[in-house]
């Protein structure tokens, strides 16, 4: 069996931008947006999808949720990829 990388989206209201999925076992899911996101949209898709890591792509501060496996990032770090 081939291994393979995906990028979807939570296509359910309130769900985050992206799902990507890594050599089919490793699922990380991303919100991007403007201003300061709080962990809502990240926590509704996790109700649905089991992911191994949590990414938040915002004008927030560098900060980490260990409960959650959030990690915050500003949109600086976002745009230099």
């Amino acid at each position: 069996m081939r291994n393979q990388e995906a990028v979807r989206y939570d296509s359910a209201q309130g769900g985050a931008d992206f799902i990507l999925q890594i050599l089919n076992n490793k699922q990380i899911i991303i919100e991007v947006g403007m201003g300061d996101k709080d962990k809502k949209q990240i926590i509704n898709s996790i109700k649905k999808i089991k992911s191994d890591y949590n990414l938040v792509f915002s004008n927030s501060e560098l900060k980490i949720d260990q409960d959650l496996q959030i990690v915050f990032i500003p949109l600086d770090y976002y745009f230099l990829m």
